[in-house]
């Protein structure tokens, strides 16, 4: 898990119908040097450990801990009466139980911040939704595809990546979940080389393509790939969407055809 996922992205992705029910436990910062936000989650308890300081990180710790209550002697200089794991193990018993006292409020504290995240994305949502109207002439709200729209809610961020064939190859194997391959060669629709211009195919491959295999991942790419044409594609290249088969040559899968 990375570590800079914050355990409310992760639960208002991932739960988002149980916002109101989750119990949290703050594990302490300490173990945010080795571990993720999210330390652990129990689904069926709806109980998540966090790698963070609770309130009771922030009480004196005069009133959890004496100065002298794990050392060899008491405060007098004298010798305590009880051994010292004894003398931990009260320690230990009285930690929890304010630990237990404290869980509620941290328990809502982190509810309030899966409500604050949870309205953040709203915004942003609204906004991008905006953004996309008014800029780029594209409706969010009308489109149906989902792949669409994967990539259109990336489209104010990366317009300085229009025409980067590379950055389109790794978005077709991200959003597709295909592994694509480059191919560049030139193209003209007459014989003068003079008005030849760059052509770039995009092979998708595709495991097992037959003939039906080929149709269902054509419908499902349609859409995507129109899209990548219209905003990334830039004007002065020629680009051939194919879908192939995994060890078949392009030039010999008969009813192969260019997507867009």
């Amino acid at each position: 898990m990375n570590k800079e996922v914050s355990a409310e992205m992760l639960l208002g992705h991932l739960f988002p119908e149980y916002e109101l029910l989750w119990t949290v436990r703050s594990r302490g910062t300490f173990y945010r040097n080795y571990s993720a936000d999210v330390m652990d989650i129990d689904e069926d308890e709806l109980t998540i450990d966090i790698a963070r300081d609770g309130i009771l990180k922030l009480l004196p710790p005069a009133l959890l801990t004496g100065d002298f209550e794990l050392t060899k002697n008491n405060a007098e200089g004298q010798k305590h009466r009880k051994d010292f794991k004894a003398r931990y193990d009260e320690m230990k018993r009285r930690l929890h139980l304010l630990e237990e006292a404290f869980l509620p409020i941290d328990t809502f504290n982190f509810r309030k911040n899966l409500a604050t995240e949870r309205y953040i994305e709203e915004i942003l949502e609204i906004k991008v939704e905006h953004v996309l109207k008014q800029y780029f002439n594209f409706d969010i709200s009308k489109e149906n595809d989902p792949l669409v729209k994967k990539a259109a809610l990336l489209l104010p961020f990366v317009t300085n990546r229009r025409g980067d064939i590379r950055f389109i190859k790794r978005l077709i194997e991200n959003i597709a979940d295909r592994k694509v391959k480059i191919r560049k060669s030139a193209y003209s629709d007459t014989d003068n080389s003079l008005y030849w211009m760059q052509k770039i195919d995009f092979d998708i491959v595709v495991d097992n393509l037959n003939e039906e295999t080929y149709r269902d991942e054509e419908k499902r790419l349609e859409g995507l790939l129109q899209f990548i044409g219209n905003y990334l594609v830039p004007i002065d290249i020629f680009c051939s969407f194919n879908i192939v088969g995994k060890n078949t040559d392009v030039k010999l899968l008969n009813y192969n055809t260019n997507v867009l």
